[in-house]
């Protein structure tokens, strides 16, 4: 069973049994422990379960300098290191170990971030010196690593034996100060079996270096571009977010904003005016001199790291009840007719005895076509009609004297044609004496 580690001090147990089985239980900050002595000779194994041990300090006057100075054989995997300093006087140099030598293990799911690594020879960014060893699903970024020669953005060196490496890769800035023999991603590679590398690349651009041994040579926008990493499982083992991949065991990770002041100095011209000043019992002009000293300001300028978050709604539904007016416009013939009229009229006739006298008229069918237009719609119009009725015409045998009579007609508006006869009745008066 493996033996839980959640403090610093648990962490410098190791050292008691050096071929023990151990596993992070949460994240460590090595910060109040002071200068960290590495741990050599490890056998044993460590699983990180993916915590993150951050704040490791190491200053060493002699070789093998990192968490472990050297491991013998054994296997390190599911580990985070953040903001360490690893300085060594002497050779390999590295935030997780010094000097490997494991013959057929693999070390996987490991990065190094934020970190300063100094050795005189043989340093990078994971590891000081690899001999016969597997990496994979592994990555150094935003590191700082210095050294003579042997000096790589994750290893410093490659030497005999087989050495796989998959799916890794550096964007760390890598400084040879001599022999000229560095490596974006790996310093030297001084193997002489035949070994695998796929899946690796590094950041020309951070690393300030263009070439490596092993490694492919991108941008920084290509490596912050998924499609650069064509081997690397998206699914299950990697995450990448408008950023350099990361490892999903770790979590997504959280980029600060970066904040920085600058000072800018302002200046405004001086400012003169003129005064007139009278003082009794004379008159004297004094000019007055009046001046603003010059104004300084200061202004902030933020930097942020911008990503693409995509976020997605549900749609929206709703429910419109709308009312619609249809007009139909239409010309339709209307024919309308006026009903005979009969009318009554009472005379006086000029004779000695007056008498009343019905006289009976009949106006013949009044015929009349008009086309009207009809707009049919939800609400009533009035439509004016004007039909023409021909003079009335009354035959008598005597002449009478009848007054204005009003005649009034109705008109009846229908739709379909109305058939009438005319007939014609003399018009007749009976008059008695």
């Amino acid at each position: 069973m493996a033996t839980l580690i959640s403090t610093p001090q648990q962490l410098d147990d190791i050292r008691n049994n050096l071929s023990g089985t151990f596993e992070l239980s949460n994240d460590i900050n090595m910060s109040s422990w002071g200068n960290w002595i590495p741990i050599d000779n490890f056998s044993g194994s460590l699983d990180g379960k993916g915590f993150v041990i951050s704040n490791l300090s190491v200053d060493k006057s002699g070789e093998h300098a990192g968490l472990f100075g050297s491991v013998s054989p054994t296997f390190i995997k599911n580990l985070g290191m953040e903001n360490c300093t690893i300085i060594s006087q002497s050779d390999y140099a590295g935030a997780i170990a010094g000097y490997i030598n494991v013959s057929g293990m693999e070390y996987s799911n490991l990065y190094v971030k934020d970190s300063y690594i100094e050795g005189d020879l043989r340093t990078g960014g994971l590891f000081g010196q690899l001999n016969k060893t597997s990496l994979r699903d592994s990555f150094s970024l935003d590191n700082e690593i210095i050294s003579r020669g042997y000096v790589g953005g994750m290893v410093g060196r490659f030497f005999w034996g087989t050495q796989t490496l998959t799916n890794c890769y550096s964007a760390s800035k890598v400084t040879d100060t001599q022999y000229g023999v560095v490596g974006g991603l790996i310093g030297g590679n001084d193997t002489t079996d035949t070994s695998l590398y796929e899946g690796v690349y590094f950041d020309v651009n951070v690393s300030t270096q263009s070439t490596d041994p092993v490694a492919t040579g991108k941008t920084t926008a290509e490596m912050q571009t998924q499609s650069t990493y064509t081997s690397y499982d998206f699914t299950n083992v990697w995450g990448i977010s408008g950023d350099y991949p990361y490892l999903q065991m770790f979590g997504t990770p959280v980029v600060p904003s970066k904040q920085e002041s600058r000072s800018a100095t302002t200046f405004v011209n001086d400012i003169h005016s003129h005064l007139d000043v009278k003082l009794p019992p004379k008159i004297q002009s004094i000019s007055v001199n009046s001046y603003v000293n010059p104004i300084q300001g200061y202004s902030y300028t933020h930097k942020a790291t911008l990503r693409n978050v995509g976020t997605f709604t549900l749609p929206i539904s709703s429910n419109v009840t709308t009312d619609i007016l249809s007009v139909n416009v239409g010309t339709r013939n209307v024919f309308s007719f006026v009903n005979p009229i009969n009318s009554s009229v009472t005379t006086d006739v000029f004779k000695a005895n007056i008498e009343s006298i019905n006289v009976f008229s009949f106006v013949n069918p009044i015929y009349s076509s008009v086309t009207t237009e009809i707009v049919r719609a939800p609400i009533q119009k009035e439509i004016n009609v004007m039909a023409y009725m021909r003079p009335l015409q009354a035959n008598t045998d005597v002449s009478i004297y009848i007054p204005y009579v009003p005649v009034m007609g109705y008109i009846s508006v229908i739709e379909n044609r109305s058939r009438t006869s005319m007939i014609n009745n003399p018009s007749s008066v009976e008059v008695k004496e």
